[in-house]
C-alpha cells in the first residue's frame, strides 16, 4: 500500500541519516583505532551507495519501459525485426569497458595536475552521481521528445499490454537514443 511504503521510505531515510550523524564524528567511540577509522567512512559510503543504487536502478525500471515506447525496429518497415528495450543496456556495459581506462589513464592524471594534488575517493564518487543525475535529465528530455513525437500504428512488443491485449503502440522517436543516458550511468 502507499502508506506502508511511504513509512518505509521514511524510516529508511531516518535510518541512514542517524547513521550518518552518529559516524561523522567517531571519537565518542574511543580511542582512534583501525575500527573507528573504518567507522569514519559509513556516512560516504551510506549516501554514495543509496544516492547511486537509486539512479542506477532506474535503468532496469524507468529506462527500459521508456525505450519499449520508442521505436525500437531495426528497418522501417511495420513488420521490421524489433529490439527488446533491454538492448539499449549495452551503451552501458561499453560506457564501462571504454571509459574506464580512458579515465583511470588520461583523465585522471590531467586533473591531478591541473588541481595540484590527488583526486580523492568522494570527487569520485560525486563525479559519478553526477553523471547518473545527469543520465536521468538526458532520459526525461528524451522522453519530452518521444512524447511529442507522432505515435505509429505498431505496437511495440516489448511494451505494456493494454485491456484490449495490444501493447502500447510505439512513438516515432527512435530508441537507439536511450543508449545516452544508460552510457552517462557506465561513466
Amino acid at each position: 500500500s502507499g502508506a506502508l511504503t511511504t513509512v518505509s521510505l521514511v524510516l529508511d531515510v531516518l535510518c541512514i541519516a542517524c547513521l550518518c550523524i552518529a559516524h561523522t564524528d567517531n571519537r565518542w567511540l574511543g580511542e582512534a583505532d583501525a575500527m573507528t577509522k573504518c567507522l569514519d567512512a559509513v556516512p560516504a559510503i551510506l549516501v554514495g551507495n543509496v544516492t547511486f543504487n537509486v539512479l542506477y536502478n532506474t535503468m532496469s525500471s524507468v529506462f527500459y519501459s521508456q525505450s519499449c515506447q520508442m521505436d525500437t525496429r531495426l528497418g522501417s518497415g511495420a513488420d521490421a525485426m524489433q529490439l527488446n528495450g533491454a538492448f539499449f543496456n549495452l551503451g552501458d556495459a561499453l560506457a564501462i569497458i571504454i571509459f574506464t581506462p580512458l579515465i583511470d589513464r588520461c583523465f585522471l592524471p590531467v586533473a591531478e595536475w591541473l588541481a595540484g594534488r590527488k583526486i580523492g575517493y568522494d570527487l569520485k564518487i560525486l563525479t559519478g552521481i553526477g553523471f547518473a543525475m545527469a543520465a536521468q535529465a538526458i532520459a526525461a528530455l528524451l522522453d519530452h521528445f518521444r512524447r511529442q513525437a507522432l505515435v505509429l500504428p505498431i505496437s511495440s512488443k516489448c511494451a505494456p499490454i493494454l485491456p484490449d491485449d495490444q501493447h502500447v503502440q510505439m512513438s516515432d522517436f527512435s530508441a537507439v537514443w536511450m543508449a545516452v543516458p544508460w552510457a552517462m550511468v557506465g561513466i
